[in-house]
């Protein structure tokens, strides 16, 4: 199959359905919290929405990839960003709750804003399949 899409070009214009998926937003989750001083754990808070967010997500070919960029505002200071690429087994480790901690403690814990947009390469791959056009 693999074979004759790549004869055909099918190949070259998945990848650019892919890209232009990701420059137009498709498959793109985003999420924002207030965060408060009595807010316990806005890193499992992160994780839990990826969670949900992943699992409603396509995952053709077992295309299981997502990039996550997670965003805080401090009360006071500078807004600092991070970016993730992540798969689904990754949000059942201690890895990613020990990565998103490790992130919002480098900003001192303070209170703030914070937001979320993960994008899903299996809705992207699913978009950019014949079949789903």
């Amino acid at each position: 199959m693999w074979d004759q899409w790549n004869r055909e070009g099918a190949l070259s214009r998945a990848a650019q359905s892919m890209a232009k998926a990701r420059r137009t937003g498709e498959g793109v989750y985003v999420e924002e919290w207030q965060l408060a001083p009595e807010h316990h754990s806005p890193a499992e808070t992160v994780l839990e929405w990826c969670r949900e967010v992943v699992a409603r997500c396509r995952r053709p070919f077992g295309i299981d990839q997502f990039d996550l960029a997670l965003a805080l505002r401090p009360a006071t200071g500078s807004p600092v960003s991070r970016m993730y690429r992540l798969r689904t087994a990754d949000l059942y480790s201690e890895s990613a709750l020990e990565q998103f901690s490790a992130f919002l403690l480098e900003q001192g814990g303070q209170p703030g804003k914070m937001a979320a947009a993960l994008f899903s390469w299996g809705d992207a791959a699913h978009r950019a399949m014949p079949e789903a056009r």
